[in-house]
């Protein structure tokens, strides 16, 4: 009877854990503030990095930005429906716990307003794209080369994580801090890329073989190296991606052209 009264106290004791660490990354959409041009109220709660310029940022298509409590969220948006199975809430419990100097915190995710967002730590310099368009990247080649540390650094822990592959690496998702130190955003969220189709400008970061559908879609470790070195052109450089603001050629017609080639050797096969 002693055995048994154990078994189920610890059942129901795990059962309470499991239900407080999925509160922590289920976040309402009510305790959310939008960040708009006039909450100077709100950015003095927060550090002064953090509220430095997050009144400056513009919502896009597929990124916003929050106040949460003290914190300042960068929001990526998602079409997706996303479903609160086991697996599912699973990842996002060790996301949560997920820490590295490199790799950007993963606060939760919020589906309650009819979008599913999830939820990262704003850095004050924005995305690295943001810093390399700009133009406001240092000149220094050790400046250029502590970055391209921090990433690889940030890329080997997610590797050696649960994590594996992150598959969608780019400098989009890639955030400065004050520091200048970079942190990787956007690991994880399986079931959402699951059922998310990257864009054809996130497809400047893909590799040829995951474009061409030769090995698992949702990504390779040998990808994410691929993705790497193509952020290390973007920085060294200081121009985006194959550098597209300057070619003709836009990045729907760039990812096409390898699809044809790819067929074409296919039948020549």
């Amino acid at each position: 009877m002693l055995v048994v009264l154990i078994i189920v106290y610890s059942v129901k004791a795990r059962a309470r854990e499991i239900e407080r660490l999925d509160s922590l990354w289920k976040i309402p959409f009510a305790t959310l503030r939008k960040v708009t041009h006039k909450q100077s109220s709100f950015t003095s709660n927060l550090s002064e990095a953090s509220s430095k310029n997050i009144e400056l940022k513009t919502e896009t298509e597929k990124m916003c930005f929050f106040y949460y409590g003290k914190e300042a969220l960068m929001g990526f948006k998602h079409q997706a429906i996303l479903k609160y199975e086991k697996f599912v809430n699973e990842e996002f419990r060790k996301m949560r716990q997920l820490e590295h100097d490199s790799v950007n915190r993963f606060f939760g995710v919020s589906m309650d307003s009819g979008l599913t967002y999830t939820l990262w730590r704003y850095c004050a310099r924005g995305t690295l794209q943001d810093v390399i368009i700009r133009g406001s990247l240092p000149m220094d080649s050790v400046f250029i080369q502590s970055m391209l540390i921090d990433l690889a650094s940030g890329l080997l822990f997610l590797h050696d994580s649960f994590i594996k592959v992150h598959g969608r690496l780019t400098s989009l998702v890639c955030v400065v801090d004050d520091r200048w130190q970079v942190k990787i955003s956007y690991y994880g969220l399986t079931y959402l890329k699951e059922l998310e189709m990257p864009s054809s400008e996130e497809l400047l970061w893909t590799a040829p073989e995951i474009i061409r559908g030769e090995v698992d879609q949702m990504g390779t470790q040998e990808g994410d190296v691929y993705s790497f070195a193509i952020i290390a052109s973007e920085l060294i450089t200081k121009k985006t991606a194959w550098d597209m603001d300057n070619r003709k050629e836009s990045a729907e017609e760039s990812v096409l052209r390898e699809r044809i080639v790819a067929t074409i050797a296919v039948f020549l096969s």
